[in-house]
């Protein structure tokens, strides 16, 4: 890597150009030596600036990203920008903004995909990261910020500390994101959010990060990949944007076929040996269908009695299914008693002999005990 030595008045100056939000693109380049893809860019133009919404602005934002499409990146540079700028803290005082604890918080299902991005923002403060290589120079981009900020630990925690004393706190939302009690942060993405355990997803969301973005409105970066396994959840809030039920998000997709460092001989031949439903999940970073394939609202709504009151005592001309689904980790354990009409000696279910929840149990999981 050509290293350049810039001066402060160059630093401040570049600052101050790269500060409007139509210029991401080179606050990205010229502070970091990233390159982003104009899906990038757009992903940005429809975010608006990391840190506290201001009008029209979403408040949760779903990032759907193939893989390999920048996703990544583009969360650690997003908190860079928070950071740098303390984004949202008023200026007029300068003892104050200089003085500002400014904070952000990146969030991961388990330590190891939280240090995922700890380890993006690390290897780009050493200009070792593929996204500042040139290829055609053979050397890394550098940037004017690099040695601005650096990775490290606060207690047991990992952090980047930046500089102008701002920082961003690396977390688990493990056991039901319990370690963030108690703070606020400016800006919060959650990497992989779709892998957390189902029945954590909610609480989570609502009960703990709607609390900890609350002071400052922060916005809320929901990122992940669609599997087959976890997609459902991104096609939940999809349908309710599509509704006219949720007004509050807006889904963001990022895709590795549009992006200008795909290698695209290698793509090709994942073209030729992926299905349609593959090629959208791991490239397109679009949701091809997951368990909704084989169970279809319509059809659930068509086989199963749904608003009636449980739990129900046993009654006569009915059989009972009873389902259990063991939780692992910090997962909770749930338990699912089914009524089934019998109908000519036979347990029947159609849309004239609709099944019905009759009880739910559910053993909420120890914070420190698991079966794994």
């Amino acid at each position: 890597m050509s290293i350049t030595i810039y001066s402060p008045d160059q630093i401040n100056a570049l600052a101050e150009a790269c500060a409007p939000a139509d210029q991401f693109g080179r606050f990205c380049f010229d502070g970091f030596g990233v390159m982003l893809s104009d899906e990038q860019l757009e992903a940005h133009a429809r975010l608006g600036e990391p840190g506290p919404r201001k009008p029209g602005e979403r408040k949760e934002n779903y990032v759907s990203g193939g893989q390999r499409s920048g996703k990544t990146v583009e969360l650690w540079l997003w908190h860079a920008r928070a950071n740098l700028y303390k984004t949202g803290v008023d200026n007029a005082d300068r003892a104050y903004w200089n003085n500002y604890l400014y904070k952000t918080l990146a969030l991961a299902p388990s330590t190891d995909l939280t240090l995922k991005l700890w380890q993006v923002g690390d290897e780009m403060s050493k200009g070792a990261s593929d996204a500042q290589f040139d290829k055609a120079h053979r050397s890394s981009r550098g940037g004017a910020f690099l040695h601005l900020f650096k990775a490290g630990k606060l207690n047991q925690w990992p952090v980047i500390l930046f500089d102008n004393g701002s920082r961003v706190d690396f977390r688990s939302t493990e056991g039901w994101a319990t370690r963030l009690e108690g703070d606020q942060w400016w800006f919060i993405s959650w990497d992989e959010w779709a892998s957390q355990p189902d029945r954590e997803i909610p609480f989570v969301k609502t009960d703990v990060l709607m609390g900890r973005a609350r002071d400052h409105d922060a916005k809320l970066v929901y990122a992940a990949w669609p599997k087959a396994s976890t997609e459902r959840h991104l096609m939940a809030v999809i349908r309710e944007i599509e509704k006219g039920q949720n007004t509050d998000s807006q889904v963001i997709y990022l895709s590795a076929a549009k992006a200008y460092f795909t290698n695209m001989d290698a793509l090709a031949v994942e073209r030729r040996k992926k299905d349609e439903a593959q090629w959208k999940r791991t490239v397109l970073g679009e949701p091809a269908g997951g368990a909704s394939i084989e169970f279809k609202p319509p059809e659930i709504e068509n086989m199963v009695v749904g608003g009636l009151k449980f739990p129900s005592l046993r009654e006569e001309g009915y059989t009972y299914f009873h389902s259990w689904d063991i939780g692992l980790s910090h997962d909770a354990t749930v338990g699912i008693s089914w009524r089934i009409p019998v109908i000519n000696g036979r347990p029947q279910v159609h849309p004239q002999a609709k099944a019905r929840i009759v009880n739910v149990t559910e053993l909420r999981p120890s914070p420190s005990l698991t079966l794994d």
